[in-house]
């Protein structure tokens, strides 16, 4: 029986601002190594219907056949996360196998002490950028030195393939008087980046 391996792709940005679209493009892979004869993948996200890859190759390997299979989808955030599920097909012998895994925003925390700040997200698929917010100026990373910020206020972003999650804001316990400029954040649309996952080699179906 084949193995089934589910991973992700989409558009990707690394600078210190925030993507506008609340309704991504992302790629969704499906692998299944090893099987005999050769498998079909279809996909299923939340409550569609089954859909067919966007993208499909067949590899041999051995006596055994690899099918990769992609599908980009237009991602709809729902906060009770998003259900993926891709399953095989063409194998008399063999049931059909499925994988399943649930899609998440970023849900981040933020933890201070005297020293540094720091942002923890939980999500699938990963957090791949995390943003400090310092009085609403963005910076990248999510460690942050905060001995020299008495007074400010704190917040964090992490953002994956799917969305952006953003932690409850803290103000900083003031040692200093300071005179803090504050920003206002602001997103920046990244169609001009993408990453799509594993469909370098691989040939569109009709």
């Amino acid at each position: 029986a084949p193995r089934l391996i589910i991973s992700y792709g989409g558009r990707k940005d690394t600078g210190p601002h925030l993507p506008c679209s609340s309704s991504p493009s992302i790629s969704i892979t499906c692998l299944a190594e090893g099987a005999k004869p050769e498998v079909s993948i279809r996909f299923k996200v939340g409550e569609s219907d089954w859909l067919s890859p966007t993208y499909n190759e067949i590899t041999p390997s051995g006596l055994l056949f690899d099918t990769n299979a992609t599908l980009n989808y237009q991602f709809i955030d729902d906060p009770n996360g998003n259900v993926v599920t891709c399953e095989t097909s063409g194998q008399s012998s063999i049931n059909p196998i499925a994988e399943t895994q649930t899609l998440i925003t970023p849900n981040c925390n933020l933890e201070t002490n005297k020293i540094e700040a720091t942002c923890n997200c939980t999500s699938n698929p990963p957090v791949y950028k995390y943003i400090l917010s310092i009085n609403g100026k963005m910076e990248v990373g999510n460690t942050i030195n905060v001995e020299n910020l008495g007074g400010s206020n704190i917040s964090c972003f992490g953002v994956n393939y799917i969305g952006v999650g953003t932690s409850s804001s803290i103000v900083l316990e003031s040692t200093t008087v300071t005179n803090s400029v504050v920003y206002t954040p602001v997103c920046q649309n990244i169609s001009s980046v993408e990453v799509i996952a594993n469909a370098k080699h691989m040939k569109k179906t009709d």
